[in-house]
């Protein structure tokens, strides 16, 4: 029997397999990159109309990537927008790497959903998911962020929400990887808790991620900040924290009264062992004390302080929230809700039923809505009520109808009907087209509102527009923003944000109604931070005879600029020199400081330095209540000048209101919260040592273009408001 020999067929088998898995190894497609993970907001959270940042990770495919993440969700009139990033920056991936960074996004509506999308730079589709896990925040809820250790901010929440009419929400970030890496990642934050007793995830912050959080403070953060034990390390002069100090650091106090802080906190229950706790003690303290360690004599020492840094606030508490005996303190959340309410302790948020009634009437609960609606007013268009609409339409069916059947029987000639209604209808129609253009005009128009403020002190710049667009024809338009400062030594270009301005509330058309459900498809672009030649919103949707409101918020630093000699002198009157640093003139000038607003009888020119006194001429100060409120005398008595929500006219009003609405007593007078866009008042800085220069401007600050032409022909309304925040002196110069 002849024996077979396998083995040379089983290594040409083997061979034939491994050219086979070769070749079907070379042949198979490449593997692309994926949106591997998506978490949006902070602490999972996300304010509507506010920007918001998103963290993505994409892992790489079997190729090398280069492209970008965009972010898809609707706008505030539910149209979806695309949300692409800052121009010229693209995501580069090796093979089966892993990427990870921040994009942002700016949600419309409390029931819309985001979308992110990997596109590579030939325009190509790769991937994309929708981002869950939202929790969606109103657009004027008051929103709390503790940084690091919980130091009771929930529980404060809580109390906060039963003493007074807001509804406050909390969120804890725990480590660095949840801080985002740009400013505007945290604007819809109102204040931000940060306890330092142990050392905490913002000392490890990035750098790029730490610029981020000073400069959302910089341009009209708030901060609650508490520091005692470590107060020499992080104030130190090398320390990323000593610009935020509140003075010059002392010493640290081991014995220190505690009856102060339990006066502060409206509270009964006793600090137990203060000495285990101590305190920071400074000396040149700056801004404002509220609270000492006893009862304010000459050798108590500040407890807590609030000043300014920047446009924004910092409440200083000298000691440890999150460390013994403070932290098992029972009472530790009515002392955090006390420091949380002194951002809210000059006005009065709780507005009454009546008034309450009356905003749903007139469509929006915030100030920013009054704004809106005087913005939708243009000259050469009107308003159709409803009940024009539907007179016309009874008379139609009137003429249709009725009118037609007996006049014609009248006459005795009922088939001249087959005459007289398509004469009726053609006749309407042309009404109709003759009203369409007669109501609605046949131009584009714009209006457009501006606050600049300038601070000398940190020699910075922010600005803030808000411009409606009609057209009488649906449009698609692209849109550009480029500010200028207004300040001759810029430190370079400045930095813009452009979007669309929602309505906050639950009226027509408002941000909280839950009508907007899934995104559907992308129809305009939107860049995020960018430099004033790429800000612009391309391919903006505009209905048939509609607006649409965009907000531009830019910023830059400055080179140093003059700030005067103001000073206090006796009574706290301000007295000394004042400068404007602008290039422009300054017209219907007032400095706004304390209590008090001291009006200037004439322009201030570009530079020009004068005597405030001598500026005022013989006319004495006026009370700031007095000033805000048009507060007059009839007979005996002094009386309010009641403020009209439904009064759309005066847009230089509003924007008064907007500028000091805590001054002129908040929701208290205006019926009207100011929470959407609350960065903009400035009333708090009156008690924290500063003075604020407020000046009309005869040209705008900021240039818009529509379609690449300046909006200059089709601007019917414009306003510009400059605001120059000066620090004052505690006495007059000898």
């Amino acid at each position: 029997m002849k024996r077979v020999h396998w083995l040379p067929f089983v290594l040409v088998g083997l061979a034939w397999a491994h050219q086979a898995g070769r070749a079907e190894g070379e042949s198979s497609p490449p593997v692309g990159p994926v949106l591997e993970e998506i978490r949006a907001g902070l602490g999972g959270k996300v304010k509507v109309g506010q920007w918001a940042p998103v963290r993505v990770a994409i892992r790489g495919g079997s190729e090398a990537f280069s492209g970008q993440v965009e972010l898809i969700a609707p706008d505030g009139d539910g149209t979806p927008a695309r949300f692409t990033g800052e121009p010229g920056v693209t995501i580069d991936i090796a093979p089966h790497a892993r990427w990870h960074g921040w994009r942002y996004v700016k949600l419309g509506r409390i029931g819309g959903r985001v979308l992110a999308r990997l596109r590579s730079a030939n325009g190509r589709v790769l991937d994309e998911k929708v981002v869950e896990g939202l929790e969606r925040l109103d657009a004027t809820s008051s929103w709390i962020v503790t940084a690091g250790a919980d130091v009771g901010a929930d529980q404060a929440a809580r109390l906060l929400a039963r003493q007074r009419n807001e509804k406050p929400v909390t969120s804890v970030l725990g480590g660095p990887e949840e801080f985002p890496d740009r400013w505007y990642g945290y604007e819809g934050v109102n204040v931000l808790v940060l306890p330092c007793g142990a050392p905490g995830p913002v000392e490890s912050l990035s750098d790029e991620q730490f610029e981020a959080l000073r400069r959302w403070m910089l341009l009209g953060g708030r901060m609650v900040l508490a520091a005692g034990g470590r107060a020499g390390e992080l104030f130190g002069a090398e320390h990323r924290f000593h610009e935020l100090r509140p003075g010059t650091f002392e010493e640290l106090a081991d014995h220190w009264k505690a009856s102060g802080l339990e006066n502060f906190a409206q509270i009964t229950e006793r600090l137990p062992s203060p000495e285990q706790i101590p305190l920071a003690v400074f000396a040149d303290v700056r801004g404002q004390v509220v609270c000492y360690e006893g009862a304010g004599g000459a050798n108590d020492r500040p407890l807590v302080t609030r000043y300014p840094f920047g446009f924004g606030q910092i409440t200083y508490l000298a000691l440890d929230l999150d460390r013994p005996p403070l932290s098992d303190w029972g009472e530790r959340a009515r002392l955090v809700a006390r420091l949380l309410r002194l951002d809210s302790d000059q006005e009065d948020t709780a507005g009454g039923g009546e008034g309450l009634g009356k905003v749903t009437r007139v469509g929006f609960d915030d100030l920013t809505g009054q704004l809106r609606a005087a913005l939708d007013r243009f000259s050469g268009v009107t308003l159709v009520r409803f009940s024009w609409v539907a007179a016309l339409l009874v008379v139609y069916i009137l003429l249709l109808g009725p009118a037609d059947f007996l006049g014609l029987r009248r006459i005795r000639r009922p088939h001249w009907t087959w005459l007289t209604f398509p004469i009726v209808v053609l006749a309407f129609s042309l009404l109709a087209i003759g009203l369409a253009h007669l109501w609605k005009g046949n131009d584009q128009k714009v209006n457009h509102v501006e606050i600049v403020d300038v601070d000398v002190e940190q020699a910075l710049v922010r600005g803030t527009d808000w411009a409606n667009l009609y057209s009488p024809r649906a449009a698609t338009l692209d849109v550009h923003a480029e500010p200028a400062a207004a300040v001759a030594a810029s430190r370079g270009d400045p930095r813009v944000l452009i979007s669309w301005q929602g309505l906050a509330g639950t009226g027509l058309g408002g941000m909280n109604t839950a009508s907007a459900a899934g995104v559907l498809s992308d129809t305009y672009a939107i860049s995020s931070e960018a430099g004033p030649q790429q800000a612009r919103i391309r391919g903006l949707p505009v209905h048939t005879s509609s607006t649409k409101g965009i907000v531009v918020r830019w910023w830059n630093d400055v080179e140093p600029v003059g700030r005067g000699t103001l000073s206090l002198a006796d009574g706290n009157l301000l007295v000394g020199e004042l400068v404007n640093p602008l290039d422009v003139p300054l017209a219907h000038c007032a400095v706004y400081h304390g209590n008090r607003v001291y009006r200037l009888l004439e322009d201030l020119a570009p530079r020009e330095t004068i005597d405030l006194e001598t500026a005022m001429g013989d006319q004495p100060p006026l009370a700031l209540d007095w000033q805000l409120t048009r507060r007059q005398l009839v007979g005996s008595a002094d009386v309010n000048t009641q403020w009209d929500r439904e009064d759309v006219s005066d847009v230089p009003r509003i924007l008064e209101l907007l500028m000091f609405h805590g001054a002129a007593g908040g929701r208290k007078y205006s019926q009207l919260s100011h929470a959407y866009q609350e960065y903009v008042d400035l009333s708090q800085h009156l008690q924290m040592g500063r003075a604020i220069l407020v000046g009309r401007g005869r040209v705008m600050a900021s240039r818009l273009s529509i379609d690449g032409a300046p909006v200059d022909d089709r601007l019917q309304g414009q306003w510009v408001f400059y605001r120059i925040v000066i620090p004052v002196s505690a006495s007059s110069p000898p």
